[in-house]
């Protein structure tokens, strides 16, 4: 058994955009701070440049993967590879991982860039991912998987 799990453009979007959101609130609650600490003034020309900076990074990326990642030499952009042996994240084709005997945990952890699915082995090798790239039922799927590897 080997089942490839793809993330969706659609869901790429959407990790892209909770990862810039979580981010952004970091990045103003820093300047708000600065800001009243240090009495500083910020004009509109400096917020509306920072929301575009922000929407650039959110669509930017998928826009040109759709364009420029495809037919035979498309890579995947974001994905797990499950098979009876081994977990398998593959992200932009470089893969981490990890033996599906060895794995003692997963969590659902919190981290700059928000919520974060981390996978530990024995050796303490640590596989991390968006909480938000995949989609309800591709995460079902995934933490069906890892439950099943904990039982065994």
């Amino acid at each position: 058994m080997v089942k490839l799990i793809i993330q969706s453009r659609l869901q790429n979007v959407i990790d892209r955009a909770y990862k810039v959101a979580c981010f952004s609130l970091l990045q103003f609650t820093i300047a708000s701070l600065c800001i009243f600490a240090f009495d500083a003034r910020i004009n509109q020309d400096q917020i509306y440049v920072a929301l575009v900076f922000i929407a650039f990074i959110v669509m930017v990326p998928p826009i040109w993967l759709a364009v420029f990642n495809t037919g035979k030499s498309r890579v995947v952009e974001h994905g797990v590879k499950l098979s009876e042996d081994s977990f398998e994240l593959i992200q932009l084709g470089e893969s981490s991982l990890l033996s599906r005997s060895e794995i003692i945990e997963f969590k659902v952890a919190y981290g700059l860039l928000g919520k974060q699915l981390s996978i530990t082995d024995e050796s303490q090798n640590t596989i991390r991912f968006g909480y938000y790239a995949f989609n309800a039922r591709q995460k079902r799927e995934i933490t069906a998987y890892l439950q099943e590897s904990l039982q065994v």
